[in-house]
């Protein structure tokens, strides 16, 4: 999950629009992989844009083009990958890296690697899931997490199981 901390209501707004359920408002005391923050110079001509990942600052100035920030958020480190897949956070797509194919999640698909690969446990219930994932309260009867995960691994076809697994408790990622 991408923190954003902005002084400016009207950019704080933007970027949450655009990185929609990647992004919240920035909270004090979470743990955050990414935050994005402005910072003001000494000059009013030298606002920026930076984005905190991990130990690594990068920066925009502003006012800059939505396309710049979606090119520097292609160049951080993905959250998740394995052997098998490269996990595109921005673009919401699966490289299987044996055969360079690219492989398209919808928003549900792409929120549950999200929240699997951010998880601290790195795996998480289907109580989890429907919480985080479709904000359900725990008491919902539904087979909603094992319909979208049923589609996730057709796409995937015979490497499903290199990305996702079925544990005890819930899902995993490889």
């Amino acid at each position: 999950m991408i923190g954003i901390k902005i002084k400016n209501s009207c950019w704080e707004k933007a970027l949450l629009s655009l990185l929609k359920e990647r992004a919240e408002v920035w909270q004090s005391g979470k743990d955050y992989q990414e935050v994005i923050s402005d910072k003001v110079g000494k000059t009013k001509s030298s606002h920026i844009l930076v984005l905190h990942h991990k130990q690594e600052k990068f920066s925009l100035p502003l006012p800059f083009k939505m396309v710049d920030l979606e090119g520097l958020l292609a160049q951080l480190p993905n959250p998740y990958e394995n052997d098998f897949f490269k996990w595109d956070f921005v673009r919401h797509q699966l490289k299987n890296k044996k055969t360079n194919a690219l492989i398209y999640l919808t928003e549900k698909e792409a929120k549950i690697i999200n929240f699997l690969s951010s998880c601290p446990q790195k795996e998480a219930t289907k109580e989890e899931l429907l919480r985080h994932v479709w904000h359900y309260t725990t008491e919902t009867e539904t087979h909603t997490v094992e319909s979208t995960i049923y589609a996730l691994r057709q796409k995937l076809g015979q490497e499903a199981d290199k990305l996702i697994l079925s544990v005890k408790t819930g899902y995993r990622l490889v």
